[in-house]
């Protein structure tokens, strides 16, 4: 799962309108020392989700706090999230590459096992 929500950010980022939560999540998904840090770095995303400059960037959002809450669980912290939050990355993905214009193709190409 690492390995996959590492590939859609570097796809996602080049669209990104908030390139900075992008550069968090990669830096904390690719550092399995940093996996401690995820929950943190959830809450940095959330709060920015909920500023009033948010317009246009729900989709970016959404995707990236499913991200940091599929390794918070996967680094098997306390107080983990949901169980089926790690279910909803590729979803999230796939409505972000629509918003963005990318072709579901790619998504799917990253995911296949």
């Amino acid at each position: 799962m690492i390995e996959h929500i590492k590939a859609l950010g570097a796809l996602f980022v080049a669209t990104a309108k908030d390139r900075t939560a992008f550069k968090l999540v990669a830096d904390v998904a690719g550092d399995q020392q940093k996996w401690k840090r995820a929950h943190d770095t959830f809450t940095k995303i959330r709060k920015r989700s909920l500023c009033s400059d948010a317009a246009g960037k729900e989709e970016e959002y959404r995707f990236l706090e499913s991200c940091m809450k599929g390794v918070w669980n996967i680094g098997r912290n306390s107080a983990p999230f949901d169980p089926e939050s790690s279910y909803q990355i590729i979803p999230r993905a796939l409505k972000l590459a629509a918003v963005r214009g990318i072709p579901e193709e790619k998504i799917l190409a990253i995911i296949r096992v």
